[in-house]
Parts: structure tokens; sequence; C-alpha cells
């Protein structure tokens, strides 16, 4: 969408406001898209904070993986230092809203929130995360997340806190990436071995 379109969004926005519309959820997300388009964080807080707070934003409103997967995506292109520590923050209370209500992660929303604790230092949260993650809570996560993860690690200072990461790494890709082998071809792979060691 051009930088003239989203203007004009923008003024549909604010007229359907004024109107006192119904607020359905797609219209507060239309609204975080433009915002977050044209880097306009104070505008994009007034609409996302009560979207993780209001049980009662208009017909259609729940909170859902789609639709915080399109949040988090949002809060991706306010990329400047100034942004960053509000970004963390509505990030953060995502995450909060997620574990609260048993959302679970898509390969996109758990790409975007890595990116952003990572980003910020936030090797607790990472590690908490990583840590949780199961076949209930997480749907086909891409190896993409824990390359760059792995990449970044060299960043956390803390020893004890690396150590941890990377066994709850090497457990995600135990959990999410090693698929079962088949029994014929463990059988043929021991017997290989076997006879180099003869």
């Amino acid at each position: 969408m051009s930088n003239s379109a989203y203007s004009l969004s923008q003024v549909i926005q604010s007229e359907k406001s004024r109107e006192k519309f119904d607020a359905h959820i797609g219209d507060d997300l239309i609204a975080l898209e433009i915002f977050a388009n044209q880097r306009k964080m104070a505008e994009f807080s007034e609409v996302f904070k009560p979207l993780l707070t209001d049980k009662n934003r208009g017909e259609g409103y729940a909170l859902t993986t789609p639709i915080l997967e399109q949040m988090c995506t949002s809060l991706m292109k306010f990329n400047t230092d100034e942004a960053k520590s509000a970004r963390l923050e509505m990030t953060t209370s995502i995450l909060d809203v997620m574990q609260e209500n048993y959302i679970s992660f898509t390969s996109i929303l758990l790409h975007n929130m890595m990116f952003i604790f990572t980003e910020s230092q936030q090797w607790s949260k990472i590690n908490n995360l990583i840590q949780g993650m199961n076949h209930r809570n997480c749907t086909e996560p891409d190896r993409k997340t824990i390359t760059f993860l792995k990449r970044n690690l060299v960043y956390c200072f803390d020893a004890s806190l690396r150590s941890s990461i990377k066994d709850n790494i090497e457990q995600f890709e135990g959990i999410f990436f090693k698929r079962a082998k088949d029994p014929l071809l463990v059988a043929a792979e021991e017997k290989t071995q076997k006879k180099q060691e003869d």
C-alpha cells in the first residue's frame, strides 16, 4: 500500500471513530497496520493496548493466534532505537496474554517474538519461551528461528543462562525437527556401524 493510500485509510479510520460505529477487530487491525507503516508509535499504542485488555471490542472480537500474529508482525515495523522499548513492552504483553489464555504460536509469531526479544537481550524470556514449547502450543516452527537464535547467543554474556538456552534449543530441535527413524533404517545403520568397527 502506498503512503497516500495509508493516509486515506487513516482518514477513513478517523471518520468511522467519529461517527461512533461499533468497534470491530478488523478495523483495529487495519489501523495498526496503517500506523505501523507510518511509524506512528503513539497512535499505534492507542489502538494496540485496549485490544489486549478490553474483552468487548465489538462483534467477532476474540484474541486468537492469527490476530496476535498480525499484531506482532505490525510491531516488527518499529525498528528504530527510539521505538524499541515500547515495542518490547507490547510484545511482552502479547506473550502474557498468550500464556494466560493458552493461545498457540505459529511459526511467524514465534519468529517475530524471538527476534524482538533477541534484539532487546531478553535472554531469560527467550529461555523460558523455548523451554515451554511443544506440539500443543506451537505449530510447525521454522528452522530459521533457531538458526537466528544460535547465531545471536554470543551476545548472551551470562554463561549459565547461555548454557541453559543451548540445552533448551537442543530439546526444542528434538521435539520439532528430529523425526522418529524407521526401525529398519536404525537396524541398517547399526549393522553398518558394526561392520566399520570390525
